[in-house]
């Protein structure tokens, strides 16, 4: 779940997404995972339309058009961050757009009858000043993109969990080759030295390195004439 909302950030033209778990001891309550990015983020129409919309696809619907995927596509986002956590608190800044904060309780959206439509929930979102918005999102620098506050974690990251998250992001080829960066942060101690190395870093894609050490490869380039 949490690498689809990591490709969602790439996809959103964002240069690297942070994951940072808050809490030292990361399954409690007050425990949450925070996804930033800084791409085109979004508007009220795209979260509606786009973002929550379980059916909705812009590579469907754009087939034709030069365009990238937008973030958020096929509602992954929204079921990534439902499974991850009981709340979501969802800041996003688009280019030219207003600074917006939409908390969302999952459990509104569950144990509905055949008759009940998910739309009828309606979004309390809130403008916010630029000095509110990057005060409680941390980052007085933050000028454009998407910032996933994912609370009350449904299950324990701990040492194993982490390492298989690290281990899927190292995969994440050929993005962390190709410009996009990828960093986790966590407060936790952990007696593995290999997971501790590789936390409060940037994610490097090892697969290459690997394939060389083992296998017989050919390496090529192409210049800008083609050749």
């Amino acid at each position: 779940m949490t690498g689809y909302l990591v490709k969602n950030s790439k996809d959103a033209g964002s240069p690297k997404a942070i994951l940072e778990f808050t809490e030292e001891i990361i399954v409690s309550e007050k425990s949450s995972l925070v996804i930033k990015d800084f791409g085109k983020g979004m508007t009220l129409d795209d979260i509606k339309d786009k973002w929550l919309n379980i059916a909705y696809s812009e590579k469907k619907g754009n087939l034709f058009k030069d365009i990238e995927a937008y973030a958020g596509n096929k509602g992954v986002g929204r079921f990534s961050c439902d499974r991850l956590g009981q709340e979501l608190v969802l800041y996003t800044k688009s280019v030219h757009g207003d600074f917006i904060k939409l908390p969302i309780v999952w459990s509104l959206f569950e144990n509905k009858g055949q008759d009940d439509e998910i739309s009828s929930i309606p979004l309390e979102y809130s403008i916010l000043d630029e000095d509110s918005f990057k005060s409680e999102i941390g980052d007085t620098d933050f000028k454009h993109g998407t910032v996933l506050f994912i609370n009350k974690l449904r299950s324990e990251w701990g040492s194993k969990k982490l390492a298989k998250l690290i281990g899927e992001l190292e995969k994440f080829s050929p993005s962390l080759d190709d410009g996009f960066e990828v960093y986790i942060n966590s407060k936790s101690d952990h007696n593995d030295k290999n997971l501790a190395n590789k936390i409060n870093n940037k994610i490097n894609n090892n697969i290459l390195d690997k394939l060389v050490f083992k296998t017989t490869y050919i390496k090529s380039s192409i210049d800008q004439d083609g050749e």
